[in-house]
């Protein structure tokens, strides 16, 4: 059996919750690019993907696609318990309760703004390695000499000098995979999750928007410009997942009822919050809540134009 090539960072299935239901012959979303500021019709089948994303390579070249077909058990694993959810009934047990929190979990890591996150931060921290090692006469010949090399010819002054009046010239990579060690964390995640109230908020005449980091980690109670982020000790922290144009999961740390139905403010809300935090497209069941994912990224772009002292 072939395996696919194409990996995608949010789930087909997932997505097609969100489908136009005007198209019934073929399940249609619509997509709004935040980048380019465009919207376009499409299929769940065709989006939210990337190449190999998660396969892992080993040291002779053989490809591993064990993680993605992980990722395909415990979706089929969440889909009833999402199905459940979307058709108005609350109360899960603890079987179906955990199927949610792992999916809520692996969605919550495995997305490229997430990954992205991370290997920014790796490379960030190799460039100051760098820079230590190519500053400080010693480490890079001592570095040289743990490898077994041989160093009697080697000018390492020429090599230090050549690096400070070329730095702009070296690019450190980090490798893709190093991101995927962030998976390890599903567990603990997903416990944490089951340690929280669960509700699901539901509206009738309006529609949740979905995207491509979906599962939001949002603490109101934070200022505005932090040292640190949202976190799931937190008390204020809420964790959010729409799971249907009618139907969003909330997770919090105070009590809360099975089900709350949500007024336009708290849908405006919800959907802000999910724009905010995309990383760059919005999908809908609809053009029109397409186009106020545009709106409002527009508005934040000319809110950030504005100096602080005139901001309302």
């Amino acid at each position: 059996m072939a395996k696919p090539k194409q990996h995608h960072f949010v789930p087909r299935s997932y997505l097609e919750r969100f489908r136009d239901v005007s198209f019934a012959d073929r399940p249609v979303i619509w997509m709004a690019d935040l980048d380019e500021l465009q919207i376009r019709r499409t299929q769940p089948s065709s989006v939210a993907k990337r190449g190999h994303y998660y396969t892992v390579v080993d040291k002779e070249g053989k490809r591993s696609t064990e993680i993605e077909e992980t990722f395909a058990k415990i979706e089929g694993e969440a889909a009833p318990v999402l199905e459940k959810l979307s058709g108005w009934e609350f109360e899960l047990d603890h079987k179906e309760r955990t199927d949610l929190f792992v999916f809520m979990s692996i969605q919550f890591l495995r997305v490229p703004a997430r990954r992205n996150l991370w290997e920014g931060f790796r490379r960030r921290t190799m460039e100051v390695a760098a820079s230590q090692i190519m500053s400080r006469p010693g480490i890079l010949e001592n570095a040289a000499k743990e490898r077994g090399e041989n160093v009697e010819d080697t000018d390492f002054d020429e090599i230090r000098r050549y690096w400070r009046e070329n730095r702009d010239d070296f690019e450190i990579k980090v490798n893709p995979q190093v991101s995927l060690q962030l998976l390890g964390g599903t567990e603990l995640i997903a416990r944490l999750y089951g340690d929280m109230a669960m509700c699901v908020v539901w509206t009738m005449d309006r529609a949740f928007i979905t995207s491509d980091n979906p599962v939001i980690w949002h603490n109101p109670m934070l200022p505005r410009n932090p040292m640190y982020g949202p976190g799931l000790g937190q008390k204020d922290i809420q964790v959010t997942m729409p799971i249907s144009p009618s139907h969003t999961v909330l997770l919090r740390h105070d009590p809360m009822p099975a089900d709350i139905q949500a007024d336009a403010k708290m849908v405006f809300d919800l959907n802000s919050r999910i724009q905010s935090h995309t990383n760059r497209f919005t999908f809908s069941s609809s053009w029109y809540s397409a186009c106020l994912s545009i709106q409002g990224r527009t508005d934040t772009l000319a809110r950030r134009s504005i100096p602080p002292w005139l901001r309302c």
